[in-house]
């Protein structure tokens, strides 16, 4: 690794993840463009030191992950030459543990883009337990005003 990679002017800044970003499968990322960001042409991604992915953006989603377990997270910055910068800060962050999923059809919603399902959603909302997550199905589902509950998921 070479001086310029080391450099803190290169190195991806403020690695980290939104607590209302974490599910039981997925964790999103987030982070700073590093002050010489123009010479980045993309970030690798390392999940439990492990390149994962690579993105052109500062923001990027961790997908098909175990519920309930603890990953430790970085990334690094591909300068133009082909070089990596020297690793962001790791996190540690840790998935949702599995939660009980309520899909709106069960309760008679239908995703055609012409019936009202205000009520079939909020019924199902209503039902979702603590921790829980109200699943919306692929679909147009035309709703109203919606009164979501504090500690569920409302994953669209």
């Amino acid at each position: 690794m070479n001086e310029l990679s080391r450099n803190l002017d290169y190195i991806p800044q403020n690695l980290m993840v939104p607590a209302t970003a974490i599910t039981d499968s997925t964790i999103a990322l987030i982070w700073d463009k590093p002050k010489n960001h123009k010479e980045i042409m993309s970030y690798n991604i390392y999940c439990n030191n492990n390149l994962i992915g690579n993105c052109s953006c500062t923001d990027y989603t961790i997908t098909a992950l175990d519920s309930g377990t603890k990953y430790e997270i970085y990334i690094c910055g591909m300068l133009e030459e082909g070089i990596l910068t020297s690793p962001s800060s790791k996190i540690s962050v840790s998935t949702k543990s599995k939660s009980k999923v309520i899909d709106i059809g069960d309760f008679g919603a239908i995703g055609d883009g012409e019936t009202l399902n205000t009520l079939a959603i909020q019924a199902a909302i209503d039902a979702c337990e603590e921790g829980g997550t109200v699943n919306v199905p692929k679909g147009v589902y035309l709703t109203g005003a919606l009164f979501l509950k504090s500690d569920m998921t409302l994953y669209i």
